[in-house]
């Protein structure tokens, strides 16, 4: 089925993409490009800088919105003087520049791994030149034994061919988890977000070829993350990012030393320990799912804003961190609103292509096509009734002579014959007019209630608006928690 193919992150780097496309095509109008020797201006339209762009950002067309930003950007401030060459050299040097970025965050040498931070934003050929130096000199670092030290590692077990280490900071996570597609290893937030309700332990095997993500060669297991979560919850992650199911994990873990196994356990247990004392003094069922999910990194002072998150509470730190948490059917809620309001937002076409495809095959009103349909039937009989019939003598008009034709006495019946020989109204509607006025027509005639749901299975109970949901039980109840800020 095609939706298996897409992820949820898929889902949202289109959306993104198509909000950017949409908004930049509206604005590219806005830039005077320079008038030519012979008095017109060079046409650059956007359509043929999306082609470039597209063309030449193929597997990485996830940074596509942050080209035409900068593109844009960069040309608005320039426009007075930029020829076509200058142009072209604006795209080639971007696209340069997002190719060093990207390959900088494929080898953990840059910290901030979001392009779209505000140090990335280009408004000058100033910014331009500092960020391809920058690129330049990351690219070529290495990190001394004295800096290694200093990035902040708890080693747990080490031993000839074994190293496990729990990274404190974000730094620690790029260095020991190098050589890996992590998510923890190219997001800071990703990681502090991840250590608030787990422990996360780096398991390296130092027998096994280390594994290299270009090339895609070496050992998968040769470096393991594994995340023992505080709601007893465990996962555990191969060098590709790849999760192990509940077998994979047991097996995987009956191979290690029982003395690195009973030295993990131990660690996890004095750290859990300490989180419950601090746990048992709460009364508020909220506030104990929130420190349940996210551990003791939450700020102290959590109180209700009184606002909500949709159906679900608010509740913020003293930090300013703000977290969501509800009830199964709360967060649930949560999700449909979300959705309905992006709906209200950017309408159905605005989701991802294979998203609106599905909604149109399986979610639009059939019936009111076929309405469609039957009144152009109507109009079919009509016409022909004032047309002469090639027996006059035998039939009164064209109309008479057609339903006897088809053993019909009744026009209403003869109508409805007509109707069912056309087979699906909506690929009717779509030959006759075509697909442009369909989608145009099919956005009012969408069952959003059912569709709505739809997308909402696609993500599951993990996802809302973007937030990642963590579960957990408090006094026997089921909490969903999120940190939305």
């Amino acid at each position: 089925m095609l939706i298996e193919t897409y992820s949820k992150k898929q889902l949202l780097n289109e959306l993104t993409k198509k909000q950017a496309i949409n908004k930049y095509r509206e604005l590219w109008p806005n830039i005077k490009h320079p008038v030519a020797a012979w008095g017109k201006r060079r046409k650059r339209d956007f359509d043929s800088l999306l082609s470039a762009l597209n063309n030449r950002l193929q597997g990485l067309e996830k940074y596509i919105p942050y080209a035409l930003q900068s593109i844009y950007t960069y040309e608005k401030r320039y426009e007075k003087d930029h020829d076509q060459a200058d142009y072209a050299q604006n795209i080639t040097n971007i696209v340069s520049l997002i190719e060093s970025f990207n390959n900088l965050v494929q080898k953990n040498k840059i910290e901030d791994k979001d392009i779209n931070s505000k140090e990335y934003k280009i408004h000058s050929e100033h910014d331009l030149r500092r960020l391809q130096n920058l690129f330049k000199k990351l690219d070529k670092e290495k990190l001394t034994r004295g800096e290694i030290k200093k990035l902040g590692a708890e080693k747990i077990y080490d031993d000839s061919k074994y190293l496990v280490v729990v990274p404190k900071t974000f730094e620690a996570s790029c260095y020991y988890g190098a050589a890996t597609k992590w998510c923890t290893t190219s997001n800071k937030n990703h990681l502090m977000s991840e250590t608030k309700r787990a422990v996360l332990y780096y398991i390296i095997d130092k027998s096994k070829e280390p594994y290299n993500p270009e090339t895609k060669e070496g050992d998968i297991l040769s470096k393991v993350a594994l995340q023992q979560y505080y709601n007893g919850d465990q996962k555990m992650w191969n060098s590709q990012d790849g999760s192990l199911n509940f077998e994979e994990r047991y097996d995987l873990m009956n191979t290690y030393p029982k003395t690195m196994r009973m030295d993990i356990i131990n660690h996890f247990d004095v750290l859990k320990k300490k989180r419950d004392e601090v746990m048992k003094d709460i009364d508020d069922p909220l506030i104990k799912a929130i420190m349940a999910a996210y551990g003791d990194e939450v700020g102290e002072h959590l109180e209700d804003t009184g606002n909500g998150y949709y159906q679900m509470s608010l509740y913020e730190d003293d930090e300013g961190d703000q977290f969501a948490v509800g009830s199964e059917e709360d967060v649930s809620e949560a999700g449909y609103m979300h959705i309905e309001g992006l709906v209200d937002d950017i309408g159905w076409s605005g989701f991802a292509e294979w998203v609106w495809q599905y909604i149109k095959e399986n979610f639009v009103d059939e019936s009111y096509f076929e309405d469609l349909l039957r009144e152009d039937m109507q109009y079919y009989i009509d016409e022909i009734r004032q047309e002469e019939s090639d027996d006059p003598d035998k039939y009164d008009d064209r109309l008479e002579e057609e339903m006897n034709e088809h053993g019909y006495d009744d026009e209403d019946e003869f109508k409805e014959s007509l109707v069912d020989d056309h087979g699906n109204p909506i690929e009717w509607y779509i030959d006759n007019y075509g697909d442009s006025a369909f989608n145009e027509i099919a956005h009012d005639h969408v069952d959003e209630a059912n569709a709505i749901k739809w997308v909402q299975e696609q993500d599951g109970d993990s996802f809302v608006g973007g937030n990642e949901v963590e579960w957990v039980t408090v006094d026997g109840v089921e909490y969903g928690v999120m940190q939305i800020n």
